[in-house]
């Protein structure tokens, strides 16, 4: 197949091929894809590959299982807009090769024993949407170049061991949408001017070590449809702009140290799925609501708060709940009939 001068596109994906990429791939001056992906191939990535300066899509990970890194050398493929190496066994570190790819758009590296800090060579992608990092073992901290990721829509990071503040810079990106970085160990507050881009649709900022209250603006373009921070140390109370947020589906904000009431209008939104406040240390009562409250709203969690007074009649309006703990309140009176 090598022997092909005038190869453009090749996909070998999806098969069960096993042994591995042959170095001879790398003679193909014209090819513009190449992909592998989801087969059963070993060894090591060959670094001829980055003679592949034409290059504008490479699909290697999923199901393969090399030994090695990511040859530096994959930083010469200068025409790429897609690199896709996720879920390959992949270890050592990303090459500060890769920031020369001026045209990437899309770089996925999850789901791999990736290790070492975040390159800030990567800041200088200008053209990058969407980047993938989850799952590895990458330690530090966000590097301040992420400032001029200008076009990023998302940016996953959760399951590292990355640490320190989550900088400001990460409310400044202009195009954000989705916002993963559960299950590290960042420290200090949430950025302060996140969601003021407007843009805002998933944020998961769960177990870590975060402090302070959270952002007002989170839903500041009513786009927001999931917001996760559960299992921090946030304090203060919950954005009553939360309450006018009609895209949030799931809120789940449970073991902090959340203060104050339930905003008004929150278990009345027309999306609204999940609710989890558990563990803090809320007060105030349980929210009447209105007419028949969120109709798809299946889970209620408000266990181990301040919450007090009499449950209104109105908790029997959610026609789709199916899980409501309320437990380790200081409800008082009746339970309303209702509830049935």
């Amino acid at each position: 197949v090598a022997a092909l001068p005038l190869l453009r596109h090749l996909h070998l994906g999806g098969n069960f091929f096993s042994g591995e990429i042959p170095p001879e791939y790398g003679r193909w001056g014209r090819l513009q894809y190449l992909a592998v992906s989801g087969n059963e191939l070993s060894g090591k990535i060959p670094p001829e590959l980055g003679n592949l300066t034409s290059l504008k899509e490479l699909y290697i990970g999923y199901f393969n299982s090399y030994s090695g890194g990511i040859p530096p050398e994959l930083g010469n493929m200068t025409d790429l807009v897609r690199l896709d190496a996720a879920n390959c066994g992949l270890s050592g570190e990303i090459p500060p090769e890769l920031g020369n790819l001026a045209n990437l758009d899309t770089l996925f590296l999850q789901v791999n024993g990736l290790t070492g800090g975040i390159p800030p060579e990567l800041g200088r992608l200008k053209s990058l949407s969407s980047l993938d990092l989850s799952n590895n073992a990458l330690t530090g901290e966000i590097p301040a170049t992420f400032a001029a990721l200008k076009n990023l829509t998302l940016l996953n990071l959760f399951r590292n061991k990355l640490r320190g503040s989550i900088p400001e810079l990460v409310g400044d990106l202009p195009s954000l949408e989705v916002l993963q970085l559960w299950e590290n160990n960042f420290t200090g507050g949430i950025p302060r001017r996140l969601g003021r881009n407007g843009r805002l649709q998933l944020v998961d900022l769960s177990s870590n070590k975060l402090t302070g209250t959270l952002p007002p603006d989170l839903c500041a373009g009513g786009k927001l449809e999931t917001l996760i921070a559960l299992g921090n140390f946030l304090f203060g109370s919950i954005p009553e702009s939360l309450g006018k947020c009609e895209a949030l589906s799931r809120i789940r904000l449970g073991e902090n140290y959340l203060n104050g009431s339930i905003p008004e209008g929150l278990l009345e939104l027309p999306n609204l799925t999940q609710v989890e406040l558990q563990d803090n240390l809320l007060s105030g009562g349980f929210p009447a609501v209105a007419g028949t409250g969120a109709s798809n709203l299946g889970a209620i969690t408000l266990s181990n708060n301040q919450l007090t007074g009499a449950l209104p009649a109105s908790i029997g309006n959610f026609s789709g709940l199916q899980k409501l703990l309320l437990d380790q309140n200081a409800f008082t009176g009746a339970i309303p009939p209702e509830i049935g």
